[in-house]
């Protein structure tokens, strides 16, 4: 029957599954079988009272005897039904998490509006991003357990740009108002993230743009003025805004026509946004929820911190915040069920797929085929974009890195890794050009932060992902002949990935994960080590954890070709 569904079925223990496949746990007592879940899969089983008022045991002996149900009974429990379930989505992370869980969320608005045959939401988007014109059937028509990585990815990207011009647009506003001691701009979130590093030049430019800014670390060393706490308006803020639109420019005579400075360092520091793998705050997608209009609530490791206001007539999205390193979207489906049916009881028997979780209006019909890329909704010139990034949002980044050849040694199958020199190229001209064409014809060395900051937080959001993955699958081991030392692999993992992140710059930072992954006593190199696991995320088409965990030592050889570094050499300086 497993094999007949295309389930993968485990039997007396609970196991993380190693494929794609929907799983179900059963678990052999006595004479009879159990459903067996853990905390992750506890939201497919009805935690409501039971109807059955006896034990699955006591129904295969017999011991108690049930009245036959009377024809009102029959009726009432075949009478349509909707079930509603809560459901964490989950994405591909590494450092782009954030706004994945929020285009999820998003997703799932269209997908809601569109059962009546209501696109606000895609229009809303569309309005400050044109590049999703043809987009909508697609997202539509998107699968929460299949999810369309390449799609994800155009929406992550649509999502920073827009953050990037609403914050610009927001700064530059703030910047022409000096009332009350410029009380919007000290106000501005950018402004005090620039604050921020001025009192505390150690905050993590993870979360800080300015920290990885060398001329405005400069520019602070040079700035011997003392910042009296309430007076910031005599002193730092001159100086911010001297940084945005130059020394030469009057405080006072700044109006939205002013540009800023083409040297400007805090709008190429607010450029950082705009790239993959930077992470994005609680800020960030706070922002996007103002911009578009729909009740956010951030959750911490699944609790509420505070109570949430919400506006009427407004979406809600929900996005959790797990361990401070991985954003995940919780969406509530609501399922129509016709019929008497095992759930009904207050027993699960199945695991639901997502697919058939569509909004309750359209389980009742079927919805119509239509032509992918049909242009809907109106004409083009109804469609136009209301932001100035439309140029640079509609040339998408090159996916097609160049192949990098691996120690000559033919019988080699290749693998290839994120960290194309020809991808993170592409991705390096496709945001200066961005920044040039808001700013006008500015200078490129000011556009973007040094590459090698890109691939440094590359790795970071790797190492963090994969540590995630790690944990939580041996957490859920009961008991395996592999598994003796499950507490000490996850502290060592949880480790190395600390040491990474206090890592100051790239060259150590490869340098230590070239030689953590070719270290033997870091743990064994079977499909579910830590290592295994780790070498599998880092490659930009990845194979199986079987696979990976059997072409080992070559395909760590090919990373670090890569990355430019020699296995044997490191493996010497331990």
């Amino acid at each position: 029957m497993a094999a007949s569904l295309n389930i993968k079925l485990v039997e007396n223990q609970l196991k993380s599954p190693s494929d794609a496949r929907t799983i179900i746990s059963l678990q052999k007592k006595r004479e009879h079988w159990n459903v067996s879940y853990d905390d992750e899969n506890a939201c497919y089983v009805n935690q409501t009272d039971r109807k059955l008022k006896m034990t699955l045991y006591q129904a295969f002996q017999g011991e108690i005897s049930v009245p036959t149900p009377t024809q009102d009974e029959i009726e009432t429990l075949t009478k349509p039904r909707i079930l509603i379930r809560n459901q964490i989505i989950d994405n591909p992370g590494k450092g782009n998490c954030g706004f994945y869980a929020f285009a999820i969320g998003l997703i799932h608005i269209i997908q809601e509006e569109s059962t009546y045959k209501n696109k606000t939401m895609f229009e809303r988007w569309l309005a400050l991003d044109s590049s999703l014109l043809n987009r909508y059937d697609a997202l539509r028509d998107f699968k929460f357990d299949h999810p369309d990585i390449a799609l994800l990815n155009h929406l992550q990207s649509s999502l920073r740009l827009i953050t990037h011009h609403g914050q610009l647009e927001e700064l530059k506003s703030a910047c022409t108002d000096p009332a009350n001691d410029y009380q919007v701009l000290v106000g501005n979130s950018t402004y005090i993230k620039f604050a921020e590093f001025y009192y505390d030049r150690a905050v993590d430019r993870r979360f800080n743009e300015f920290a990885a800014s060398s001329e405005i670390g400069s520019a602070f060393k040079k700035f011997k003025l003392e910042v009296i706490p309430n007076y910031e308006h005599l002193t730092l803020v001159p100086l911010f805004l001297s940084l945005i639109y130059g020394t030469d420019v009057n405080p006072k005579s700044i109006t939205l026509e002013t540009n800023p400075s083409d040297q400007s360092p805090v709008i190429s520091a607010m450029g950082s946004i705009t790239q993959d793998y930077f992470w994005g705050t609680h800020h960030d997608l706070n922002f996007l929820a103002n911009i578009f209009k729909v009740n956010f609530h951030p959750l911490e490791n699944g609790v509420a911190r505070f109570p949430f206001t919400d506006l009427d007539d407004r979406p809600i999205i929900t996005i959790n915040n797990k361990n401070n390193i991985h954003w995940t979207t919780q969406i509530t489906f609501a399922k129509q069920t016709s019929g008497f049916s095992f759930i009904e009881c207050g027993v699960s028997l199945e695991k639901q797929s997502l697919i058939n979780n569509a909004p309750l209006a359209t389980l009742a019909k079927k919805k119509k085929n239509t032509k992918k890329g049909a242009i809907e909704g109106g004409s083009l010139g109804e469609l136009q974009l209301a932001s100035a990034l439309t140029p640079a949002i509609n040339h998408p980044l090159s996916s097609a890195p160049e192949r990098v050849d691996v120690l000559a040694k033919s019988q080699k199958r290749n693998v290839r890794f994120h960290l194309s020199p020809s991808q993170l190229n592409d991705q390096r001209k496709h945001h200066m050009g961005l920044l040039d064409y808001e700013l006008g014809k500015t200078s490129k060395k000011t556009v973007k932060p040094a590459e090698d900051t890109k691939q440094f937080e590359f790795l970071r959001g790797v190492v963090s992902q994969a540590t995630i993955d790690y944990t939580e699958y041996s957490e859920g081991i009961w008991f395996s002949l592999f598994h003796r030392h499950g507490n000490t692999g996850r502290v060592r993992a949880r480790n190395f990935h600390d040491n990474l992140l206090a890592t100051e710059n790239l060259t150590d930072a490869k340098a230590n994960l070239i030689r953590f992954l070719s270290d033997e006593t870091n743990g064994n190199t079977h499909p579910h080590s830590f290592r295994t696991m780790l070498l599998q995320k880092l490659q930009r088409e990845p194979k199986t954890l079987q696979y990976t965990s059997e072409h080992f030592d070559e395909m760590l050889e090919e990373l670090a070709a890569v990355l430019c570094m020699t296995t044997d050499i490191l493996i010497l300086q331990r």
